[in-house]
């Protein structure tokens, strides 16, 4: 096995996400993964929101991804 390749006689993979709600708080981590009981904020009705805006068979004409540096001077 190289790299990031996930073998399936192994453990399966777990989500980042999963691993901020164990270190945040264990009972959101046990309701999140194990119950699969996942609350929405407001980013994800915003999301779901604009994907209803967009016509069923849109198709992206241009995509432009920026970053800007982790560590601030």
């Amino acid at each position: 096995m190289h790299g990031f390749e996930h073998d399936e006689e192994h453990e399966p993979l777990i989500r980042v996400m999963a691993l901020h709600a164990l270190g945040y708080c264990e009972r959101l981590f046990y309701l999140e993964e194990v119950e699969g009981i996942r609350l929405a904020d407001s980013a994800v009705f915003d999301g779901r929101r604009q994907h209803e805006l967009l016509p069923e068979y849109s198709s992206i004409e241009r995509l432009l991804l920026e970053s800007g540096p982790l560590w601030s001077d």
